[in-house]
């Protein structure tokens, strides 16, 4: 058997439409869902008739929610309301604009979405199984990297490797259709449970704010790190693209870690017999 690149967890829309862009990108993907039936919430949104998008900017959309709207701002740049109304048509679900700017599939019906979204996973061989995940497996001893997810339980426990995994499992909202918080639990065993947990969406809090800057500054640690920058200087990577790529990360993720190491470090500090360089700019010397 051909194992995935990657491992979706969690059946609802925001899983489905990962599935389905990580496809086109041309990822062998396999989307586990506990259900027996992908996109069960969906059945019940908009009444029924699912409130697919709304008809508006990105900066409308952030206008109008009620706290910190900017922390929506990457979300809508690469997805706004137009892209998402234009991937539904491309799917062949006639759209309809009502009162209040709100996006509804022309026939009221939720189901039109959810067979698009299924039988574009068809299209795309996305493998659909349906089990619950209990785990999600990590390799090597430091910079330990997902290599699996496992599902079942004690003696029935079974491993399915992978090379990433996508978790879209929902928070706690509506328990009736899956939605028990697996996720968060599965997020806390990989060490986010290191930063506590707060409501960083509310940035009038300075706790929150503060919240915030550790959940960012364990991000920093865990996917870049000071040994991280040394290794890319091991692998000779000349640019701040070519080493976010070496990283797994995105460049602007990359420079914001370099800036806080820099705010933190001055010009330079030592690990071991390396040096790492902030200022003029970033550089690693080794000490013979």
């Amino acid at each position: 058997m051909k194992w995935p690149d990657i491992v979706v967890v969690g059946g609802g829309a925001a899983g489905m439409m990962a599935a389905i862009c990580a496809a086109r990108q041309g990822a062998a993907v396999t989307l586990i869902e506990r259900n027996q039936k992908v996109g069960r919430k969906l059945y019940i949104t908009g009444k029924g008739r699912c409130n697919v998008t709304n008809h508006c900017s990105p900066e409308e959309v952030r206008a109008a929610t009620p706290r910190n709207g900017k922390f929506l701002y990457s979300a809508l740049e690469h997805t706004p309301p137009a892209w998402v109304e234009e991937f539904f048509e491309a799917l062949g679900v006639p759209l309809k604009v009502e009162r209040g700017n709100r996006v509804f599939p022309v026939s009221d019906k939720s189901a039109d979405i959810i067979d698009a979204l299924f039988f574009e996973l068809k299209r795309l061989k996305v493998s659909i199984i349906n089990d619950r995940v209990t785990g999600i497996s990590l390799e090597g001893l430091q910079d330990w990297a997902v290599c699996g997810v496992e599902m079942g339980e004690g003696k029935a426990l079974t491993g399915f490797p992978c090379k990433a995994v996508i978790l879209a499992t929902g928070g706690v909202s509506y328990p009736a259709t899956g939605s028990t918080g697996d996720g968060l639990w599965m997020a806390e065993e990989l060490g986010h449970y290191y930063t506590g947990c707060g409501d960083i969406l509310d940035q009038s809090s300075v706790a929150n704010r503060k919240q915030e800057r550790y959940g960012r500054v364990h991000a920093y640690n865990r996917l870049v790190g000071l040994i991280g920058l040394i290794d890319v200087y091991k692998h000779h990577c000349e640019s701040l693209y070519d080493a976010a790529e070496h990283l797994h990360v995105s460049e602007d993720f990359l420079a914001e870690s370099i800036s806080y190491y820099r705010s933190k470090y001055g010009v330079c500090t030592t690990v071991d017999n390396y040096v790492v360089y902030f200022e003029p700019h970033i550089g690693v010397l080794e000490l013979k």
